[in-house]
């Protein structure tokens, strides 16, 4: 399901995936981190969200990927779709599958976060940013939909408190 496979979205992304971002002059970026990463070079000014050091910018991209690169892939709706109706996987090996892969995620986010001292409110500092977006889309999935408790994770938790 979703209007990312309606025909009129394939057009924009034959990929079926979300995000993609029309620019003004008809170019079409996919995929999360290559859009905040255009927005991040694009409006600097506005709410930056990469720090300015390269180290730093290291550190929130590796960050962002626990979540965007080695656990989202697992969960999507094509894999779980694969689990289910290719593999015959039942509903609750499927969310077996699913609250593994999410919880992995959370566990090595909270604990880098626990040990890494520019861990501040965010992510990385006082202000929130690349690493904090990949974070919250990570939790809203393993909590909403993959039954995830953030009791576990309490930086994870509190940066994400801090952030709704």
């Amino acid at each position: 399901g979703g209007e990312q496979h309606d025909p009129a979205y394939l057009k924009v992304n034959p990929q079926g995936t979300v995000p993609a971002l029309v620019l003004d002059n008809g170019t079409i970026l996919s995929q999360s981190m290559a859009i905040l990463e255009f927005l991040d070079e694009t409006y600097p000014d506005i709410c930056p969200l990469l720090p300015v050091d390269a180290p730093g910018k290291a550190r929130v991209r590796s960050l962002s990927h626990i979540a965007v690169s080695d656990s989202h892939p697992l969960v999507v709706p094509r894999i779980r779709s694969y689990l289910s109706k290719d593999l015959g996987l039942g509903d609750e090996a499927t969310a077996k599958w699913l609250n593994h892969w999410s919880a992995q995620s959370l566990k090595v986010f909270n604990e880098r976060l626990e040990k890494e001292p520019q861990t501040g409110i965010y992510c990385h500092g006082d202000q929130p940013g690349m690493a904090d977006i990949a974070l919250a889309s990570q939790v809203i999935g393993a909590t909403g939909f993959f039954g995830c408790n953030l009791a576990s994770y309490p930086k994870v938790q509190s940066i994400f408190e801090e952030l709704c």
